[in-house]
Formats: C-alpha cells, structure tokens, sequence
C-alpha cells in the first residue's frame, strides 16, 4: 500500500503522527463503527432483570408493570417494533376501532338530525383502515409512555429460552444478545 506522501510503505513501519496511513483510517473506522455499535448495549451485569416478560400484549404490559410499581427490576421482549401486541396491531384494537367508526357513520346517517343537514355519507374502507392505523399509533405512543415512565427496559426481537434462568434475545438484524 502507499503512504500518505506516495512511497511505499511498510504495514509495521511506524507513520509520522501528522500522516493518516489506511491502517490508521481503518482503525478509526473500526472504532467509530464499534461506537455505534455498542453504544447501545450495556454491560453484562444490566441484562439481569427480576422479572423478565415475553410480549407486550395485554398480560404482558400488566406484568411488567405491576413488577416495577413494587420496586422490581422488569425487561419486556417484543418480537415486533412496537410495542402492544397482537392485541394493538392485529385484533381488539383494529376491530374495535373500525366497528366504532362504522357505528357513528351509521348513528350519523339514520339520525333525524343529521339527515336534515343532507345526504347521507359515504367512506371508503381506505379512510377507515387509515383512522384504525391512527387508533393504533396512539396506544403504541401511550404504551410506550407507560414502559418508560415506570424504567421497564425494552428489547425487539424474538426470544428464546437457553435454560431457566437465561434467555437468548435474536434481534431483528440477526445479532444475538
């Protein structure tokens, strides 16, 4: 390889401080991606928890929270980006939602009042499933209030027991912690 100043260089000769060899550049880039890396991650000794929770859903959020509110240390995993579960992303929360916006368009469009105003409106199923989406960002931002408040420490990735006391968390980028 070559030096900064265009000679060739040898990989154990030691450069002038004033001159970034690639070693150097290397290094530096090694260290900056190793900052990023796991800046993150905290030590070994944070990953002990006295209550460890596996989702988020409704039993979940319950655990952990009720184990923090008496002074225990509580990690929830979560295999998706948000928190809630399937009960916020894929069942009540959806369902109830489009059936609540279902029955006020329905309450608006049978109502005396309203029907004197004009006629009756239409939505598309687009701008329901748009409102249950907004529904749903609101409980995820609530929830995500809730963990924080009470120091419940977050993980997202899917978990995995390796024996009683030890669980293997394999994040979404594949690293295992």
């Amino acid at each position: 390889w070559q030096s900064a100043t265009g000679g060739a260089q040898a990989a154990d000769a030691p450069a002038s401080p004033g001159v970034i060899t690639r070693a150097r550049l290397d290094r530096r880039r090694a260290e900056r991606l190793n900052e990023r890396l796991f800046a993150r991650r905290p030590a070994m000794d944070e990953f002990k928890f006295d209550l460890l929770v596996i989702g988020s859903g409704p039993a979940g959020e319950s655990a952990a929270l009720n184990a923090a509110k008496h002074g225990l240390r509580a990690a929830v995993i979560e295999d998706r980006r948000m928190v809630g579960g399937r009960c916020t992303h894929s069942g009540t929360i959806p369902s109830k939602a489009l059936r609540h916006a279902v029955k006020d368009l329905t309450r608006y469009n049978t109502n005396a009042i309203f029907r004197a105003i004009g006629e009756p409106s239409r939505i598309s199923f687009q701008t329901l499933l748009q409102n249950a989406g907004t529904v749903i960002r609101r409980q995820v931002a609530m929830r995500s209030q809730y963990y924080a408040k009470n120091r419940i420490a977050m993980y997202f990735g899917v978990a995995s027991f390796i024996d009683a006391n030890t669980v293997r968390v394999t994040l979404p980028d594949g690293a295992i912690e």
